[in-house]
């Protein structure tokens, strides 16, 4: 029994650690993520923005619908909304979660949409056009659009995003400024025509961004969102003040950079250090390594040569205590005691008696018992035998 003791210890020592293979496995065996998110939005003489996201998902596993939001604070609303799947238009069904099927809802400073398909270990690219309303601010100077592009509900990361925003025609590219909000790692930039981009190459899951564009008022000649006030020098000196924070931010994260990089050449490993899990998974990896050859050395069943259902004569001139020991690796056992008992009765050392006793009591009664006598013999006994 011992022995098969340690050979379940042994499998189940490389079952644990298998099942810390298995584990992230399983919770691997179900995502998806962006490989691409492309925006395409258009400012509108009223002040308006027409907004088509392009969503490229790659999905591992079986999923059945998406789902997002939109922030919006008053006045802007959203409307006009469609979902679509590489051209073909989905069905706009409130509460439906049938596949090809989506419905929306405002829900006051957030705008929610969801759309259901079937996707299994498959590349899916989802179109999702909307209108956004009053998004558009007029200053008595310059006109402002500050809107989010992609909010930081989404909980799963993207390789490549790219934002355009084509703006009214009629102003000079130095006329319009634009700013990014997000990872520090952004790009931003003005095309020829005027027109702004961003790009973010990649996106971390929970993670926003966000554009902010001034230009002429005159673009948007029917915009009502007017605010009767002076916003530039205010506008630049607030995102100076962000500049400096995210420049202060990367210092910082050069910095730590550095020291990592230092603690590295002095034999130290950071605790955020990306090499960490991968020392983790050798450190696995060696400890089943010595589990299976601890176990193929010393654990695994020795396979006898005799094929039978079993002996006729005795195997071997071990006594049964011997056996025991070596069965149990050198723990005996009261089976062991009493094989030993009925042993030295077969080499006439004991006589083994069976005997009647009275049980006293409140009702007395007779019990079948044994009893051993010892029988002296000349011949020598081994030592556990003769204790």
């Amino acid at each position: 029994m011992s022995k098969k003791i340690t050979l379940s210890r042994c499998c189940s020592l490389i079952l644990l650690v298998c099942l810390l293979f298995i584990v992230p496995g399983q919770a691997l065996a179900r995502s998806f993520y962006f490989r691409d998110v492309t925006i395409n939005a258009t400012v509108t003489p009223a002040g308006d923005m027409w907004v088509e996201e392009i969503r490229t998902a790659d999905f591992n596993g079986t999923y059945k619908g998406m789902y997002m939001w939109i922030k919006t604070q008053p006045p802007i609303t959203i409307t006009d909304v469609t979902v679509a799947e590489e051209g073909t238009p989905l069905t706009f069904n409130p509460g439906s979660e049938a596949a090809g099927d989506y419905f929306t809802r405002d829900e006051g400073n957030q705008y929610y949409i969801d759309w259901s398909f079937d996707a299994t270990n498959t590349e899916r690219s989802f179109s999702i056009r909307y209108l956004v309303n009053d998004v558009v601010q007029v200053h008595d100077d310059v006109a402002e659009l500050n809107f989010q592009f992609i909010g930081n509900e989404w909980d799963v990361p993207t390789n490549n995003v790219a934002i355009s925003l084509q703006l009214p025609e009629g102003a000079n590219p130095d006329e319009i400024r634009v700013w990014g909000h997000g990872p520090l790692y952004g790009d931003v930039s003005i095309a020829d025509d005027g027109d702004p981009f961003w790009e973010v190459n990649p996106l971390p899951a929970n993670t926003f961004v966000e554009g902010r564009v001034t230009f002429p008022t005159s673009l948007v000649p029917q915009a009502s969102q007017k605010t009767g006030k002076t916003a530039l020098p205010d506008i630049l000196a607030e995102e100076q003040a962000w500049a400096d924070q995210a420049n202060r931010e990367r210092d910082e994260a050069r910095e730590r950079v550095k020291e990592d990089n230092r603690r590295y050449t002095e034999g130290v490993i950071p605790s955020d250090s990306p090499a960490l899990p991968y020392i983790f998974w050798i450190v696995i990896l060696t400890g089943i390594a010595f589990a299976y050859t601890g176990w193929s050395r010393y654990g695994k069943e020795f396979t006898p040569t005799f094929d039978g259902d079993y002996y006729r004569e005795l195997p071997g001139d071990y006594t049964p205590a011997e056996l025991g020991s070596l069965w149990r690796f050198g723990k005996p056992s009261a089976e062991d005691l009493t094989a030993t008992l009925i042993d030295l009765a077969r080499k006439g050392y004991v006589q083994i008696e069976e005997i009647t006793v009275e049980k006293r009591g409140l009702f007395s009664r007779e019990k079948q018992d044994y009893r051993a006598v010892r029988i002296v013999k000349d011949d020598p006994l081994l030592q556990h035998e003769q204790d």
